[in-house]
């Protein structure tokens, strides 16, 4: 069984997305310093990406969150 201390974390994250999304701008201003005021739309988009690597493969990478931050002004920020 996997240490539930070791995906704390992530549940608590997948939480704050799912059900406290009034609380992502206030998260995102204090952990990148950012001054957000919570206006802002918040568009979430898809969290599977396939990078391109040598040889034309791709590989599959999964994030655990994928949102984009669109002030008032149109003016778009990647988180």
């Amino acid at each position: 069984m996997e240490n539930p201390s070791a995906t704390a974390y992530d549940d608590s994250f997948r939480t704050l997305l799912n059900d406290c999304r009034e609380l992502i701008i206030p998260v995102v201003n204090e952990a990148f310093g950012e001054g957000y005021t919570g206006q802002e739309e918040i568009i979430f988009a898809p969290n599977e990406h396939f990078l391109n690597q040598d040889g034309g493969t791709e590989e599959k990478r999964i994030t655990d969150s994928n949102f984009i931050i669109v002030s008032a002004d149109g003016a778009a920020a990647g988180v």
